[in-house]
């Protein structure tokens, strides 16, 4: 899938039951998240970390996740680490086992060699893809930067500026019409 993309339009079901996306994600940012499995160590600390932390990465932000086990596995899943860690993975988990949702995100899988899809995806209000990563199996990825992602995504769509490189909240953004010229602009 190519930055700029529209979202899938495709009928899925998670440990909360059915879902039709992107018609159920509203007008909100959303994120995608592929596992190879459910129970994998890496990825269920993800679960746990978005679980801790999604009200801190962005309001109006929905998180799913992707896995291509049964929804029932899944479920056990997000059970399991609720137990292992107290807290409630609540949003939607995604029990991908036809792997519909897979081969659209990850289309040269099988020919490119990658068995196990993992990967972020980022999409804006209008569901257009604006970030994605493909991630190694044994390294998670980071909620702070995560979160930084999106904030960056949202003020550079207001139009007022470009975010540059290690950039974090409250410190100054670049004027799109003079790049070189910090200016402050606050979150929204």
């Amino acid at each position: 899938m190519h930055l700029g993309a529209p979202f899938p339009d495709i009928a899925v079901t998670s440990q909360h039951g059915p879902l039709h996306l992107p018609g159920d994600i509203g007008s909100c940012w959303s994120v995608i998240l592929f596992h190879p499995e459910a129970f994998t160590p890496v990825c269920s600390t993800e679960l746990a970390a978005i679980a801790r932390w999604r009200h801190d990465l962005k309001p109006n932000t929905r998180f799913f996740s992707v896995t291509p086990d049964t929804p029932a596995r899944v479920l056990e899943w997000v059970r399991h680490i609720s137990d292992l860690t107290g807290t409630e993975v609540t949003h939607a988990c995604i029990g991908d086992t036809d792997r519909a949702l897979s081969r659209i995100f990850f289309p040269d899988t099988g020919r490119s060699g990658l068995k196990r899809p993992r990967g972020l995806f980022v999409f804006d209000p209008r569901q257009v893809l604006v970030s994605k990563a493909i991630l190694p199996e044994e390294v998670g990825f980071s909620t702070t930067e995560l979160r930084r992602l999106i904030i960056a995504l949202s003020l550079a769509r207001l139009g007022q500026a470009v975010v540059p490189a290690d950039w974090r909240l409250g410190r100054a953004l670049l004027d799109r019409a003079q790049a070189s010229v910090p200016a402050r602009v606050d979150a929204p």
